[in-house]
């Protein structure tokens, strides 16, 4: 069933088919968070967009409330979608063709403690990477309004993000001061590090 947007408008997604042309127009089934545009990511492959809980009655990331805005995975390819997890909606995902990044709220995945900095009230960085299917936890503090207000970056190879250093109660980019910094992820070997200015 196709629901429709706040704002009227039905959500509608390509799907590829290399018998077609143009790409046959399908419906994803999912309700956008407020209908917030900006919470969506089209690549050759994929759309990374944000669904709204409340507004499908619906639990997508199985913590037993409906009250979640959570990022999903739309395969253009293959015509599914898939739930990762309940996201900070002031962080918009980001997307190559392999991968989708996003800010998983710890209070909203059931007050969990991701970045294991002792409480459960930040924004931290995840991963997904769709080759594999495999949805990683980067473990580090993602700087919300700073976030918000200039975005992230993300390649098939490289993960770049604000990072916010007094969520994650460590220097990350070795500046003596805990503050804003520009954090990397080598998305291949795992690696990532504080850059300072």
């Amino acid at each position: 069933m196709l629901r429709a947007l706040p704002f009227g408008l039905p959500l509608l997604l390509a799907s590829v088919s290399a018998a077609q042309s143009p790409p046959l127009l399908q419906p994803t089934g999912r309700a956008l968070n407020g209908g917030a545009m900006t919470n969506v990511v089209v690549t050759r492959t994929s759309v990374t967009f944000v669904a709204s809980e409340p507004m499908q009655s619906a639990d997508l990331n199985g913590d037993g409330d409906q009250a979640d805005v959570v990022v999903q995975v739309h395969d253009l390819r293959t015509g599914g979608t898939r739930s990762l997890a309940a996201v900070n909606y002031f962080v918009p995902p980001v997307a190559s063709d392999r991968y989708s990044a996003f800010g998983v709220s710890e209070f909203a995945e059931g007050g969990q403690d991701l970045n294991g900095d002792g409480d459960a009230t930040d924004t931290v960085a995840f991963v997904f990477d769709r080759a594999t299917g495999q949805k990683r936890n980067l473990g580090i503090a993602m700087g919300t309004a700073y976030a918000e207000k200039h975005g992230a970056v993300i390649t098939d190879r490289v993960f770049a993000f604000s990072a916010s250093e007094p969520d994650q109660g460590v220097d990350l980019d070795g500046d003596g001061v805990l503050a804003r910094c520009l954090y990397v992820v080598d998305l291949v070997t795992g690696v990532g590090s504080g850059v300072a200015p």
